[in-house]
């Protein structure tokens, strides 16, 4: 029998970037199954929107909101200029230096709308062979690609940072979220958590329609709601850690709570006949004594921004197996200073995966 519906209290929102339209497919259905609310950055010209059908049937729905971009666009003020720094900061970077071809090789493949640039920052980066306009089209600059790509994330970080909504940040490109969160700047940076459930999140497979998961999110919100709440407490259990070993007994002590949390969800999921993958969350976390945390690799003035994962906790049953892992990384403190860094969460990086198919 479905659970008695509870609506959560305060929305919960997931800013999807870097395109106007959320691609169909898995990773769209695993955030509406998830999450309260998406949302994607959108220019004035709403009617961009209306390349996504599945977009409007969600706005219809009032689980798709648009964000502005006039925020970060419009000149002065401190968010603004932030903003800016943070980007140039970036983009002088040794990190995304690598991701471009030489200035003769560039392309200008990426379109970036002119309502989310602002003509200085244009200036800018185009004075850095980086973007461009062309005389016929008044609508769109045109990036080069890794760069339409952050400017994208750092936006999108900047506008869920000013919402007044708890909102974080999601891509299903997560290359480029070490570039967002992250720094090589040893002067800049403070060593940081990332938690991981590989492999275990049940996701609707790419055939179940948007209605269906939907009708589903609202039959059993108590379900939902309930592993939700069992990762934040994971993640504020972990982020409080005051030693290694507190940090290694925390996933141990999750284990069995994660698990039957997990078979739970898939029962009601299986009941309803929604076929699943398994698929991975993962959420950047700022501890609140890292000082125990071992030492990034430092090379050339820079160290590793997301470090390989240190250590893991298997989780397994019947209905799911997978991983809980735990790493860390060197976090920007401008993140700090925007209160990104919570004392939970700051952002997920939602991927389902295809490679195993629970029926």
């Amino acid at each position: 029998m479905p659970s008695k519906q509870s609506l959560p209290s305060v929305k919960k929102t997931i800013l999807y970037y870097p395109t106007i339209t959320i691609p169909t497919g898995a990773w769209l259905r695993q955030a509406l199954l998830y999450w309260d609310e998406l949302g994607s950055i959108v220019p004035e010209d709403r009617s961009l929107l209306m390349d996504s059908p599945d977009i409007e049937w969600l706005k219809n729905e009032h689980v798709f909101r648009p964000f502005s971009p006039e925020l970060i666009k419009r000149g002065g003020g401190t968010v603004v200029d932030e903003f800016k720094s943070e980007l140039l900061d970036t983009v002088k970077s040794a990190d995304f230096r690598k991701l471009l071809p030489p200035v003769k090789e560039r392309q200008f493949s990426a379109r970036v709308h002119k309502d989310k640039v602002s003509q200085e920052l244009y200036g800018l980066l185009k004075d850095r062979h980086l973007a461009r306009e062309k005389r016929d089209d008044a609508v769109w600059y045109y990036f080069e690609e890794p760069l339409a790509l952050l400017y994208m994330a750092k936006m999108a970080k900047y506008l869920a940072a000013a919402d007044p909504q708890p909102t974080v940040v999601g891509t299903n490109l997560r290359q480029y979220e070490h570039l967002n969160f992250g720094t090589t700047v040893l002067r800049n940076g403070v060593v940081s958590l990332t938690a991981s459930f590989l492999g275990v999140l049940p996701v609707p497979r790419e055939d179940v329609s948007l209605p269906d998961i939907l009708d589903f999110k609202r039959r059993h919100a108590d379900e939902l709601l309930n592993f939700r709440e069992m990762l934040n407490e994971f993640e504020t259990k972990i982020s409080a850690c005051k030693s290694e070993v507190e940090a290694k007994n925390v996933p141990a002590e999750f284990a069995t709570k994660v698990q039957n949390s997990l078979a739970t969800l898939h029962a009601a999921l299986k009941g309803r006949r929604i076929p699943t993958a398994l698929g991975s969350i993962e959420s950047l976390i700022k501890g609140t004594s890292p000082a125990w945390l071992p030492a990034l690799v430092v090379a050339g003035g820079g160290a590793a921004t997301i470090a390989a994962v240190s250590v893991s906790w298997l989780i397994g049953g019947a209905a799911v197996a997978g991983t809980i892992a735990v790493g860390r990384y060197l976090s920007d403190r401008r993140n700090e200073r925007r209160a990104l860094m919570t004392q939970s969460k700051v952002s997920y990086l939602l991927e389902a995966e295809h490679d195993h198919i629970i029926e």
